[in-house]
């Protein structure tokens, strides 16, 4: 922990990523280094029952704790860097016409990046975080000539997202508890990518048939659990 508080997020290229994106660098190692050693350890199935599970496990995890803090590193230094571009962008966007669009991409953006957001993200996810935020910027670049396009994405965003929020509503650890749900959540990012940056391509097919399909599975898991 020392040593990732030394020496991760350091230089003039991190302070001016951090600066622009609003985030401080304490909090943020921190999240950082709960999020390497998770990884860390990732493989192994089961929690240690036994001293010398443990051992093992630690052993395991010790060789491979500065590799992940790299590399989740490297991938925020990379995110947080196109974010930058995209918070100015937002507070540029002054067009009544846009604020519909405006609204939805700072839900979005809310939905994204918030307190302890890198230690949360499962790691699957947490690697698409270049390819959300790089959708996020073409969008802006491209919304003054797709006003319309944009608006009707937003309202089919809006639709899909409405029953998460509802049970979210009811049950506020829903996400920790229904794996459907968890995949409905990040279904809906890639169908963002698929409606704003089609060019950037998407992890996973996907279309609102599709989350439809998922959100039939999130129902079926809460009547089985």
């Amino acid at each position: 922990v020392r040593y990732f508080r030394k020496q991760y997020l350091r230089g003039n290229e991190a302070n001016l990523v951090l600066a622009g994106c609003g985030m401080e660098r304490p909090a943020l190692i921190d999240d950082l280094t709960a999020a390497a050693f998770a990884l860390a350890i990732a493989d192994v199935s089961e929690a240690p029952r036994t001293k010398t599970e443990f051992d093992a496990m630690l052993q395991q995890g010790r060789g491979q704790l500065v590799g992940c803090g790299k590399d989740i590193e490297s991938l925020l230094l990379d995110c947080l860097a196109t974010l930058t571009k995209v918070r100015r962008g937002l507070l540029a966007l002054k067009d009544k016409h846009s604020q519909s669009s405006k609204e939805d991409m700072q839900v979005q953006l809310d939905g994204l990046f918030y307190p302890g957001f890198v230690s949360s993200t499962p790691y699957e996810w947490l690697q698409q975080y270049p390819r959300y935020t790089k959708a996020l910027l073409l969008r802006l670049e491209r919304l003054s000539g797709q006003q319309n396009k944009d608006q009707q994405h937003t309202q089919s965003l809006a639709e899909m997202a409405e029953p998460m929020r509802l049970y979210l509503h009811e049950q506020a650890d829903a996400l920790q508890l229904n794996p459907q749900l968890q995949r409905y959540r990040w279904l809906l990012e890639e169908l963002r990518v698929s409606f704003f940056a089609q060019s950037l391509g998407t992890s996973t097919p996907v279309s609102a048939k599709r989350l439809k399909e998922q959100w039939d599975r999130v129902e079926q898991w809460k009547i089985e659990n």
